[in-house]
């Protein structure tokens, strides 16, 4: 198999990979984000927000700052604006970072400064996250904004404030949760206004992320919310957790392409050259494999269990629009739209109906979903071995 190649990762990343693809996923969202609202702006006024309530402390190992979210942010959104300017349409650009150290705030104001020609508005503020939401908040007013809350650890970065600033429509909210969160049970808690007895202490990683997914639905009034993994740079480890939050649907969409972009392809020939001059590494050759070998676990453990959720849910409900089906579907699994679209094909007339398809080459939005008949035996009460099973 031929792909492309992937953007040569800079030599400041260096035994710092998992924050390269960290911030990789973060550029490609922004700019897709941008352009997709951006789009708004061919027929009203536009102005698009970009917020990262942790602008610091920093790390940077570049003189001009290029390795953090902060210039890459800024970054992409220019670049979304110009895409659309080079077709005539042009929307109003602002941004709003929170810093708390003063050093660091100085820092983030020069760099600001080398922005000011492409923004209409940039706005530096020292403080706390907890002190400066609501003047975020103020700042935003009805706009659409994308919001980064990239903490290093979980003092000051209370769900209360994300739900603040997640409050109104066209929001899109981006949060890094450190790897082996169960080992910050107390402080998690605290970050979601939990109290013990909602999440049990003891939870596996993957049980407390879904918990952290459900709060941002259920508390920040987001429809929709997933996960992705990001790995350290020559382990089979996780590295920390990105969760993406937004009202509507194609936040997932974008999600999952990014998510396969990043993780599945660009991280493929990254960590295998980080891992090279290992006698012991049993991980196959780049020119054999799709993805790396981190994320195309978790894409194989989801082809393995979608057709069976598909048909569960279609059960359960009797018949569902495919609009309302990828969804649900993109949230759990990490497979893109376009592959869950031919899984649910191939499904049909085996195990799924989907009337008028065969005038259509693919699933489309509008298709309605039922399950097909069960065979006769299929009806039948189980029987266990022997006999059948007691009551």
């Amino acid at each position: 198999m031929v792909r492309a190649m992937p953007p040569t990762m800079p030599p400041e990343y260096a035994e710092r990979e998992h924050t390269y693809f960290k911030h990789r996923v973060l550029s490609e969202y922004l700019i897709r984000y941008g352009i997709k609202l951006g789009s708004l702006a061919r027929g009203r006024r536009v102005r698009l927000v970009y917020c990262d309530v942790f602008a610091g402390p920093w790390r940077s190992r570049d003189q001009d700052r290029r390795d953090t979210s902060v210039y890459l942010g800024l970054t992409a959104m220019r670049e979304a604006r110009q895409h659309w300017r080079k077709k005539g349409v042009d929307f109003a650009l602002a941004a709003a970072f929170v810093e708390k150290d003063p050093a660091s705030f100085a820092d983030l104001k020069e760099l600001c400064g080398e922005f000011s020609a492409d923004f209409d508005e940039l706005r530096p503020l020292l403080g706390r996250f907890d002190e400066r939401a609501a003047e975020v908040h103020s700042i935003i007013g009805s706009d659409p904004a994308f919001i980064l809350v990239d903490p290093l650890g979980w003092k000051d970065a209370g769900m209360q404030h994300v739900e603040l600033l997640s409050s109104r429509p066209r929001r899109d909210v981006m949060i890094r949760v450190p790897a082996h969160a169960q080992r910050f049970h107390k402080r998690l808690l605290r970050f979601l206004g939990r109290r013990d007895e909602d999440i049990p202490a003891g939870m596996a990683q993957e049980e407390l992320i879904e918990v952290y997914c459900d709060h941002l639905r259920r508390y920040c009034g987001l429809n929709y919310a997933a996960e992705i993994a990001v790995p350290r740079g020559d382990q089979e480890a996780l590295a920390c957790w990105l969760v993406v939050g937004g009202r509507h649907p194609q936040v997932l969409n974008v999600f999952r392409d990014v998510e396969r972009k990043v993780l599945g392809s660009e991280a493929l020939d990254i960590r295998e050259e980080k891992r090279q001059g290992d006698q012991l590494s049993f991980f196959a050759p780049s020119e054999t494999r799709r993805f790396d070998s981190f994320y195309e676990k978790r894409w194989r453990e989801s082809l393995a269990v979608i057709p069976d959720e598909v048909v569960d849910l279609l059960r359960e409900r009797g018949r569902i629009a495919y609009r309302d089906l990828w969804p649900r579907m993109l949230e759990r699994h990490h497979v893109v739209e376009r592959e869950l679209a031919r899984i649910v094909k191939a499904m049909v007339p085996e195990r799924v109906r989907v009337p008028n398809l065969n005038r259509e080459r693919a699933i489309k939005d509008h298709h309605i979903l039922t399950p097909a008949p069960q065979p006769r035996e299929a009806r039948r009460a189980p029987e266990a071995e022997g006999g059948r099973i007691a009551s």
